[in-house]
């Protein structure tokens, strides 16, 4: 048995515990040690792409109002190092609205939820001032979109009792290495937009959900119901565009080889919200290299051509993380160190700035 080990030398093998709680699935990637913080992108190359927002320009029509001007730009964002988890995000412009276009959009996005939920004001539009679309979206995707949260990680030892060795097998000396993190994945980024539309306060909780607590809630049918299935994501556009999703609808991608591969207890791989019919909110992993970034569907569904597709469409909030309990501690002893990682929640308060946005509180 190896005694007294240091710090820095069992960190990978930490890493390794945490997977036991979190699932090492494509949406849930390891982190990097560093300090707590947001990090807002910055843009590393630019593309002008076709965008339609097919919600949008149909309730346009319908009141018989001029179409949007939508123009979109494909950001590829900096400071992502590996090429595997490069990363793009859409900026949407709708052009200079009209205030009763803007009113409509409200209608389409956020507000159809809940009244001024997204906080944008039309009052004051008169074909003057450029909206984009995120301008509609809820609190945390205003808020969040194109930042990352790089994860908190605090760490501290101690020897173990002689009770504590008798309890995990360790004939003599050892230690105890206690690791609370905070960090946050794609399943409990949906997860936030999705249960603050209730128009409280404006709140995100940085959480990480378990596998077969995705499975709890996303899957609940006394919370969601099912709208459409496919067993193919190339499948999946064609049945969108025909049943008329809705803004919110949010998509469940199940890659059971995954599962079979990490040893994962849920076959769910990645969860993402639609915002209009092939556009979507999503962050991919927890990672501090991957955003909360508005992208196509396409883009959002590339590392999954062969899952199945559920989307499901909320029928009440999700559950309070704090009600719930979903910190948690995980013990598992390895090489005379025992590792107790707590994994914690925490809550921002979203402040709503001049402009009428929400943004977090650094910002």
């Amino acid at each position: 048995m190896k005694k007294n080990i240091s710090v820095q030398k069992f960190r990978p093998i930490l890493a390794a515990a945490l997977t036991l709680a979190s699932s090492m699935t494509a949406c849930n990637l390891g982190h990097e040690t560093k300090l707590q913080e947001f990090k807002r992108f910055s843009e590393l190359r630019q593309e002008s792409v076709p965008i339609t927002l097919p919600n949008l320009q149909s309730a346009f029509r319908v009141a018989q109002l001029p179409d949007a001007k939508i123009a979109a730009i494909k950001y590829t964002l900096a400071t992502e190092t590996r090429h595997d988890s490069q990363r793009t995000h859409l900026s949407i412009s709708l052009g200079l609205l009209s205030r009763e276009q803007c009113e409509v959009a409200r209608k389409i996005y956020a507000d159809g939820w809940k009244e001024n939920l997204s906080g944008v004001e039309c009052a004051a539009a008169n074909g003057q001032r450029e909206f984009f679309l995120d301008d509609f979206l809820t609190p945390v995707m205003q808020a969040t979109v194109r930042h990352s949260f790089v994860p908190e990680k605090t760490e501290s030892s101690r020897a173990l009792t002689p009770g504590e060795r008798k309890q995990y097998g360790i004939s003599s000396g050892g230690e105890v290495l206690i690791s609370k993190t905070a960090e946050t994945n794609c399943w409990s980024t949906a997860f936030e937009v999705l249960r603050r539309t209730s128009g409280l306060s404006p709140k995100y909780t940085i959480h990480n959900l378990l596998p077969e607590e995705v499975d709890l809630r996303f899957m609940s049918p006394q919370l969601s119901k099912s709208i459409l299935k496919s067993t193919q994501t190339s499948e999946i556009k064609n049945q969108l565009s025909a049943s008329g999703v809705s803004f919110g609808d949010f998509i469940i991608v199940r890659d059971k080889q995954m599962a079979l591969e990490t040893g994962s207890k849920s076959d769910i791989a990645h969860v993402t919200v639609l915002i209009d019919e092939g556009i979507v909110f999503e962050r991919v992993g927890t990672d501090s290299v991957f955003p909360m970034r508005i992208a196509s569907l396409d883009d959002a569904l590339i590392d999954y051509p062969k899952a199945s597709i559920d989307v499901r469409r909320l029928l009440q909030d999700f559950p309070d993380p704090k009600t719930e309990n979903f910190s948690r501690h995980v013990s598992q002893s390895m090489e005379g160190t025992v590792y107790e990682v707590t994994i914690d929640l925490k809550e921002l308060n979203l402040i709503r700035s001049k402009s009428g946005r929400y943004v977090l509180p650094a910002e």
